[in-house]
């Protein structure tokens, strides 16, 4: 098997390159009710740490900690927000931590369709 190294891609109608940080590292789409992964990209496991309260297992590790973390829920036909954050973690670079809250209530919550997204650099 070859191995590609590039910096930048560019697409033929993008009139700009995209550095190779800035494509997504890692995604899950999860249901934290039952808990389950519908389906990922670098995800080994999801640890339930609690309610509104897990742990995303990298298959491949983040290079550092600097890397960006997004993410977003709700409750399935309810129309209920919520927000997710990283909340840390002994080690960031293995797994990443996050909470959900009630965007009404700001209380910990478990949602039925949470989706998360890793940008940076993998080790």
């Amino acid at each position: 098997m070859s191995t590609l190294v590039v910096t930048n891609l560019q697409a033929p109608a993008e009139a700009a390159s995209t550095s190779v940080k800035a494509n997504p590292k890692s995604w899950s789409a999860y249901d934290q009710t039952l808990p389950a992964i519908r389906d990922s990209l670098n995800v080994s496991s999801m640890t339930d740490d609690g309610v509104g309260d897990y742990r995303h297992n990298l298959t491949s590790a983040m290079d550092d900690v600097n890397f960006c973390v997004q993410g977003t829920g709700g409750q399935d036909g309810t129309g209920t927000g919520t927000v997710v954050v990283s909340i840390g973690g002994a080690d960031m670079t293995a797994s990443v931590v996050y909470g959900l809250v009630d965007d009404h209530s700001a209380a910990n919550v478990d949602r039925d369709l949470v989706f998360t997204t890793c940008i940076g650099l993998l080790a």
